[in-house]
């Protein structure tokens, strides 16, 4: 089974794409799937739950985690998408997010990063599992690479206000930060292959780099921001 490829806002949607993957799965990776998205919840709502009620929170997750089951259903039950799993994941998760946003009101920085964390540990969960089942190379360093993000995700979010440039001193800059990190990465790899399912055409790497490009702006017009 080839290896899934890791993205931050989409990211969480691995864990749901594996369970719908047509190949078999071990115990191990059910297991670690499920945990995974249970994992994905805690962290969610625990990045929340100082400025948000329990039942917002929950409510918002639960969109998220439908439009991705959703879009995970309509490529698996079209052979021609099956390719797209990642990008139809990525727009399901989007959706859920925007409806979020647009009934429970909050902020979109605050969701961002807390959407960002929490899919982290989802695919964190899920790599682990592949390396163990397949003793696979790419997942071992895609799971390197995302524990590298998390734990960079928390340095950052714990001294990015001392940071002279960053004069606003706004909530949003980890998440953004290390959403434009995972896409620059993601782009940059998938200019050197797409011998990755999650890798569709030349396009992917455009896609991301957009992706990468806008993390960054968003970064930028944030920090000076009064």
């Amino acid at each position: 089974m080839a290896a899934p490829t890791a993205t931050c806002g989409d990211s969480s949607t691995v864990g749901i794409y594996v369970i719908l993957s047509s190949n078999p799965m071990s115990t191990i990776e059910v297991v670690s799937a499920i945990f995974g998205a249970l994992v994905f919840l805690f962290i969610f709502w625990r990045r929340l739950k100082e400025d948000y009620e329990s039942q917002a929170i929950f409510s918002i997750a639960f969109f998220m985690l439908t439009g991705v089951l959703a879009a995970g259903l309509f490529v698996r039950y079209l052979p021609r998408l099956n390719a797209w799993w990642f990008w139809a994941d990525f727009l399901g998760l989007a959706v859920g997010f925007t409806l979020g946003i647009l009934k429970f009101r909050l902020k979109f920085y605050e969701l961002l990063e807390a959407s960002c964390l929490a899919s982290l540990f989802w695919l964190a969960f899920v790599f682990v599992a592949y390396t163990l089942v397949d003793n696979n190379l790419p997942g071992l360093i895609a799971s390197t690479f995302i524990i590298a993000l998390i734990v960079s995700f928390y340095l950052v979010d714990g001294k990015y206000k001392s940071f002279s440039w960053y004069k606003s001193g706004k909530i949003g800059f980890s998440g953004l930060a290390i959403s434009g990190i995972f896409f620059l990465t993601r782009a940059v790899v998938s200019l050197l292959t797409q011998n990755v399912v999650s890798f569709v055409s030349e396009y992917d790497s455009i896609a991301s780099g957009i992706l990468a490009f806008g993390s960054f702006l968003l970064l930028y017009n944030l920090a000076i921001k009064k």
